[in-house]
């Protein structure tokens, strides 16, 4: 089991790829693990010469950017208790 879409280029796949099969043939990983959130995930599965990518699924979560003197476009910011600027968009 690998990423098919690492949606976030820091992230880490762990956990335990075996599969549970339902009666109409879906299978679901339960013991996987992503540790970091993003939009548009995919999952790669490779079984003997078959393989089979995931539809596109989201992980609640951050995940680090670049330099905010990147250009930022439908952000928002958030002045925090502290002083401290919480900046969050694409």
């Amino acid at each position: 089991m690998n990423f098919g879409n690492p949606a976030c280029s820091t992230a880490v796949l762990s956990g335990s790829p075996l599969a549970t099969t339902n009666a109409s043939g879906i299978a679901s990983f339960p013991n996987l693990l992503i540790d970091r959130g993003q939009v548009g995930y995919t999952l790669l599965a490779t079984a003997g010469n078959a393989t089979a990518i995931s539809n596109p699924f989201t992980v609640n979560g951050f995940c680090p950017t670049a330099s905010l003197s990147t250009p930022r476009e439908l952000h928002t910011q958030v002045l925090l208790g502290n002083g401290k600027v919480l900046i969050a968009g694409v």
